[in-house]
């Protein structure tokens, strides 16, 4: 017996169909490659988009004159040399329709920032968190924050909520993993904060501190931070961000970023994970607290504002705030040398506490650097604190929360504004 082969019947209409889907998707496509280049390139002409994008120039300015009719983008004029000559049209994001929201989950607080699409802040709000706080205390704090941000912002419906949490995460299920500060393990947050705010909110994403402020980072302009960046952030714990040809980088499982838990030190202190000598019981924020000298809290401590005590106790002489920096500073350094030998990224920024050490910690950090620095002869890649400082996984997050915009901008309504 042989096998028949089925013959696809021709139809026109069908034929149309498919023609308008590829025709829908490559416009969907345009519309993205020109926004997220005017994203990352504030201030651009129709000729640099066209020249950075491979589109044609006509096509070029039929994708602006779209995004335009959108209210996605505008036009700016720039100033000319001595006032001659016809100054040029200069490319801006605008999308002042579109709301977005950040949320961060830290140590010692919850915030949450309102802004549209171009990044203009339009309302905040913070609450102070307890320690080890329960999900459900959480959750609702998050609703309560949120709503008064939104409230300041004047805005009641919002694209999505982008939600920066100090753990480790599972970000496609919404499920803190781990977190030793939280006092969480397997946490399903996602589904709680969903059941808990108002479908008019949006989705609701979340992804690790140390990658959100390193999207954050990667977007903050006038600072020469080009290429691919990686990120690390210190608080309660230790991660790092990756940002790769402009996307950030989870890993085939989602857990890409959990620096804090790789083995450093053989038979040292005991992590909250349950294991010995991890990085986190070297640099994490505890660690340092226990070199400082400083007691366990029973209430969470602003780990800001403790660092800045230490770095005054080094600056006046204390020998042993200026030992505790140099060995923290010694083994942040061993950290992001490994890094940055597997990866070798454009640039490399830094978050957390260890800023708050100030100069004192970063001489001591390039110092360590230097030694640790391979391959051998090579200059080592320069570390520099996060231009956005402490606000970084907070303007993550709501990043995070209009990223669907820039993959498909026709999803833009009017509907997402009050």
């Amino acid at each position: 017996m042989t096998k028949s082969r089925r013959v696809r019947e021709h139809h026109p209409a069908a034929h149309n169909r498919t023609a308008s889907v590829s025709q829908a998707g490559m416009r969907a496509h345009n519309l993205s490659l020109v926004m997220r280049h005017i994203r990352d390139n504030p201030g651009s002409s129709r000729s640099d988009v066209a020249v950075a994008t491979g589109l044609t120039k006509p096509g070029v300015t039929k994708v602006v004159a779209e995004l335009m009719r959108r209210e996605l983008v505008g036009e700016a004029t720039a100033p000319t040399a001595g006032g001659r000559g016809r100054p040029p049209t200069q490319l801006v994001l605008t999308g002042h329709h579109v709301t977005a929201v950040g949320v961060e989950i830290r140590i010692d607080h919850v915030g949450a920032i309102v802004q549209d699409l171009s990044g203009t802040p339009l309302g905040e709000a913070r609450v102070l968190l307890d320690l080890k706080p329960q999900p459900h205390t959480v959750v609702a704090l998050v609703h309560d924050t949120i709503a008064e941000a939104m409230r300041r912002a004047g805005r009641t419906t919002a694209l999505g909520v982008g939600i920066a949490v100090g753990a480790t995460m599972d970000s496609e299920r919404g499920v803190v993993v781990d977190s030793s500060w939280l006092g969480w393990r397997d946490v399903a947050l996602g589904e709680l904060l969903a059941a808990e705010l108002a479908p008019e909110l949006g989705r609701v994403l979340m992804e690790p501190v140390a990658g959100l402020s390193a999207l954050a980072t990667s977007r903050a302009t006038g600072f020469g931070i080009t290429g691919d960046l990686l990120h690390v952030e210190i608080g309660g714990g230790v991660g790092c961000g990756v940002i790769a040809d402009g996307r950030l980088s989870i890993g085939a499982r989602g857990f890409a970023g959990n620096l804090g838990h790789i083995p450093f030190v053989v038979d040292g202190h005991r992590c909250a994970c349950g294991n010995r000598g991890c990085l986190d019981t070297v640099v994490g924020f505890e660690a340092f607290r226990r070199a400082t000298g400083g007691a366990p809290s029973r209430t969470p401590v602003n780990y800001h504002e403790y660092a800045q005590r230490v770095h005054a106790k080094a600056y006046a002489g204390n020998t042993r705030a200026r030992t505790a920096t140099r060995d923290v500073a010694d083994g942040v350094a061993r950290a992001i040398a490994t890094l940055t030998a597997v990866l070798d990224p454009d640039a490399v920024t830094l978050g957390g506490y260890v800023l708050d050490l100030a100069e004192p910690f970063l001489d001591d950090l390039h110092a360590a650097l230097r030694r640790y620095n391979s391959p051998r002869g090579t200059e080592p890649v320069n570390v520099i604190p996060t231009p956005l400082g402490e606000r970084s996984p907070l303007l993550g997050a709501a990043m995070l929360s209009v990223e669907s915009i820039f993959q498909d901008p026709t999803t833009a309504t009017t509907t997402h504004v009050a």
